[in-house]
């Protein structure tokens, strides 16, 4: 895998990091006690619905994450199907001095090499209308019911990086989902190309952060997101920990949740948008 810190397993904090600023600007005096070296754990978000989405309540979605959480350094945001995003919706998040990390989503079969090749020119011709260009990273979500072989996941890599972008899966990694057999499989036969992969981690949900409407908690304790076998959870770039928090309806009458997230891997904020 890329190069990774090792990190201890407790989280006693979070930080609050402009995710936008260089790492000179972030300063040392971070607190990450709970973490080897300068590591830090970094709070961000993810959701199906755009962060500059009016809510009933007059605040955007990402004033309702702030006014929730924290500000988030990173928010997970899909590039194409319903309520997908938009380059209005980027300037916002970048005011706002949050990166995007792009998310693909492909409902189709994921069962051979080539079709993992055309995955990625169809995310290279939809990040070029919203100017994400070579050296970022985006993410292809593969639920846990979907079936993903080790030949897919090869096209789908070997296709990303031959038009410049770092691929990703965001994934169920138990080991009932099948994407972490076929994952392993895979970076035990060619370590190089799969090492190359940025993993975002669906699972577990930390207890008490599914349908979470309580302010208070920000984060679990311990940094345990599932890992492919093949790797350890140390190699894990972000944790998706939380699932549908803090509903609140939009001007358009529908019910906005969002996603919890963590990263420990500075990777995953440099490549994103």
């Amino acid at each position: 895998m890329a190069c990774r810190r090792a990190r201890s397993m407790t989280v006693k904090k979070i930080v609050e990091v402009p995710a936008r600023e260089t790492e000179a600007e972030q300063g040392s005096d971070v607190n990450a006690e709970s973490m080897d070296l300068d590591t830090r754990v970094l709070f961000g978000v993810d959701s199906l619905f755009p962060a500059n989405d009016s809510l009933q309540n007059n605040l955007t979605l990402y004033d309702w994450v702030c006014r929730n959480k924290l500000s988030p350094n990173f928010w997970g945001r899909n590039i194409n199907g319903e309520n997908a995003l938009t380059t209005d919706e980027i300037q916002f998040i970048h005011k706002k001095g949050c990166t995007v990390v792009p998310v693909y989503l492909h409902s189709g079969a994921k069962d051979t090499e080539g079709r993992g090749e055309s995955v990625a020119l169809a995310i290279k011709e939809r990040a070029d209308e919203l100017g994400i260009f070579m050296g970022h990273v985006v993410f292809l979500k593969i639920d846990g019911k979907e079936d993903a072989t080790t030949d897919f996941l090869r096209g789908f890599a070997d296709g990303m990086l031959e038009q410049g972008l770092i691929p990703g899966f965001m994934a169920d990694t138990d080991s009932v989902a099948t994407f972490n057999r076929e994952f392993s499989r895979g970076m035990h036969a060619n370590p190089e190309l799969f090492g190359k992969c940025l993993i975002w981690a669906m699972t577990p949900t930390a207890p008490g952060f599914e349908n979470m409407t309580d302010s208070h908690t920000i984060n679990p304790d311990v940094w345990k997101p599932y890992a492919p076998s093949a790797i350890s959870r140390n190699e894990i770039d972000a944790w998706q920990y939380g699932k549908n928090c803090h509903p609140a309806y939009d001007d358009a009458g529908k019910q906005t949740t969002f996603n919890l997230d963590l990263t420990c891997d500075m990777v995953l904020i440099s490549k994103a948008l």
